[in-house]
């Protein structure tokens, strides 16, 4: 098969996968996508590789793509502000939602950082761990970023200002 057939059927897969996730839809009707791009004639639609298996090391590399973006945006500003929210689910598991700011052409923009379940309990030291450690971990900065970059934390509508 030549190349650049294989590279129009890898890139409808990726499209198919985009609209999954961008609806909210469940990874598991990836299969179901299939018989729709053949009932409506796509020129080149590929006959194979569509499994339910294949979608999650796509939407992996659609991950980690994302994810190198928001480290490089997050170590290229020289401020952040942090916003956190704690969420208890109706089983009385604990969630923490996080999210980073930073200023663009003087716009804020909000960059998702980390959605996660607290095990450890639902106290400031847990919180101050996941935190530290999702902005270590997922936003590639260092302890020494994260001390003088971040400039505002703020949760439940209360900000505290680094002096």
């Amino acid at each position: 098969m030549e190349e650049g057939l294989k590279k129009e059927m890898k890139y409808i897969e990726f499209g198919a996968i985009f609209h999954l996730l961008k609806n909210g839809t469940p990874m598991i009707d990836f299969e179901s996508l299939k018989e729709s791009f053949e009932f409506l004639k796509f020129v080149n639609a590929p006959k194979k590789h569509w499994i339910d298996s294949s979608e999650w090391g796509m939407a992996r590399a659609m991950h980690n793509v994302v994810l190198k973006q928001m480290k490089m945006v997050l170590q290229q500003n020289k401020f952040i502000s942090i916003s956190c929210d704690e969420i208890t689910t109706l089983d009385n598991q604990s969630w923490i939602l996080m999210h980073a700011y930073v200023v663009e052409k003087w716009r804020r923009q909000p960059i998702l950082l980390n959605l996660e379940r607290v095990v450890e309990g639902s106290t400031s030291n847990s919180f101050i761990t996941i935190i530290i450690c999702s902005l270590i971990d997922l936003g590639g900065l260092l302890v020494v970023d994260v001390v003088y970059k971040v400039v505002c934390f703020g949760a439940d509508g209360v900000q505290i200002f680094k002096v």
